[in-house]
């Protein structure tokens, strides 16, 4: 492992206001009836110029939830809240 990536990570999980913003889209996947993994990829995926994501799947269970998450269409409503969520 990367010890770079390691400080990363950790830094990103130490960091409380980061949490708290990911805390708020709980409720907005659980709206959309998706999973988190799956809300962040059609977040993604939502953008006109984005054509694929990088998925780290390492079980057929999560590549099925992922391959999933193309067919999650945002509104803007959706769109909306996550932004607000999100601080942006």
């Amino acid at each position: 492992k990367d010890d770079r990536q390691i400080r990363f990570i950790q830094g990103m999980m130490s960091d409380t206001e980061v949490l708290e913003r990911v805390q708020k889209l709980q409720p907005i996947a659980d709206e959309l009836g998706c999973t988190m993994a799956q809300l962040a990829l059609a977040w993604c995926l939502r953008r006109e110029e984005v054509s694929s994501v990088i998925i780290g799947a390492t079980k057929a269970k999560q590549l099925r939830e992922n391959v999933e998450a193309s067919g999650i269409e945002l509104d803007e409503e959706a769109v909306g809240k996550i932004e607000a969520a999100l601080g942006g």
